[in-house]
């Protein structure tokens, strides 16, 4: 069976200095001398001159902290998180865990996000407490629009840009200047273009903010045995920061070899005639490769085809986002959506297919591939 992605983290022999520093500090975890290293890396590599990162234990939780930071608890008067259910379904555990109960708005037909113009006249807003905007395959949404937004209207935004960080390495070449002024959550799994296997981590210009995200991945403390805030353990190891340093070391190798990658599939894709139908790096994550239906005729039946020819193929496939998180099953016969016809028709449209991570070998790469389209082949 080809898979879908398979991810590829640092070599042991790579990691393997970090994890002499920690056997020389005899510190494990609780914000130890790696975890420092990696943000101030991290600083450099998302943030630029305007912004600063506070680690994470995973992309869930710094979610959740980013919302405790900028929104507090749930209240009785501000009951509800806004959000898309074009996502992942952490999305909505993360608001959940805080207090929120998620209710989701439909999202923009070009960009697939939340719309932070058309969010102003939303109903549900006045009993929001935040707003939580995704990244849809690591496209990075306006961030200077959703501060705007959370400047204008009074309401907490977090964006959870779980798969974005190529998306926010190029902001800051492009503008090392622009502020981030909204809570921005990344995640560092595994399965993400930097990985530390399991990892996150909350991207702000609010230095005080980011006190605010430590203090609620930490229990509540900082600084103090006293637990100041509502918070949980979110806290990164030192041993995952071990992994995230040993991946920011190759980080630039490993940019340069996405690009190869990704051009010699744009040229197989070519050839074949099949650009208008796939969805690829950079306008995504590279972690990501999608076959869009399009919306003419039946898009659910050509999807629905393909997923029959890549089954007899023996290729992987998968609907990232499901029907949306309002059909996960948790969430079925909860009154808490507005209608969602741009939802419902991404979700028959965008099927994700394999993508390879840079390091396989050519021939390989180029083999799978070739499956790939074969079976997209046989699709009218």
């Amino acid at each position: 069976m080809v898979p879908v992605y398979r991810a590829r983290l640092p070599a042991a022999e790579a990691i393997l200095p970090y994890l002499r520093q920690i056997d020389a500090s005899g510190q494990y975890s609780n914000r130890g001398p790696l975890v420092w290293a990696f943000e101030r890396r991290l600083d450099s590599l998302l943030g630029g001159n305007a912004a600063h990162v506070v680690s994470a234990a995973s992309g869930t939780a710094a979610i959740a902290a980013a919302i405790l930071a900028t929104a507090g608890p749930a209240s009785a008067a501000a009951p509800l998180a806004l959000m898309p259910s074009y996502t992942f379904v952490a999305t909505a555990q993360a608001a959940e865990l805080c207090g929120y109960r998620p209710w989701f708005v439909d999202v923009d037909a070009a960009g697939w996000a939340l719309d932070p113009i058309r969010l102003r006249t939303n109903p549900q807003l006045g009993p929001a407490g935040v707003v939580v905007v995704a990244a849809p395959y690591g496209r990075l949404p306006d961030i200077e629009g959703w501060t705007r937004f959370a400047a204008d209207t009074g309401r907490a935004v977090v964006i959870d840009a779980a798969a974005s960080v190529e998306a926010l390495a190029r902001r800051v070449e492009a503008t090392p200047d622009a502020p981030v002024g909204v809570p921005v959550a990344v995640s560092l799994h595994a399965t993400k273009p930097l990985a530390c296997g399991e990892g996150g981590l909350v991207l702000w210009s609010d230095r005080t903010g980011l006190e605010r995200v430590a203090r609620a991945l930490n229990f509540g403390f900082l600084g103090s045995r006293s637990a100041q805030s509502a918070g949980f353990n979110g806290k990164m190891s030192e041993y995952h920061a071990a992994v995230g340093l040993a991946a920011l070391d190759g980080w630039g190798a490993r940019r340069s070899a996405v690009a190869r990658l990704h051009a010699r599939m744009a040229r197989m894709i070519q050839a074949r005639g099949l650009g208008p139908r796939l969805v690829a790096w950079p306008d995504i994550a590279s972690c990501y490769l999608l076959h869009d239906a399009g919306e003419a005729g039946d898009p659910a039946a050509r999807t629905q085809t393909l997923a029959r020819r890549l089954d007899e193929s023996r290729i992987e496939h998968r609907f990232w986002y499901g029907g949306g998180v309002h059909r996960e099953p948790v969430f079925l016969g909860r009154d808490g959506c507005d209608a969602l016809p741009v939802t419902e028709a991404l979700a028959m449209r965008l099927l994700g297919i394999p993508v390879r991570a840079p390091g396989g070998g050519d021939a390989e790469d180029e083999a799978v591939a070739a499956r790939v389209f074969d079976a997209m082949e046989q699709v009218p």
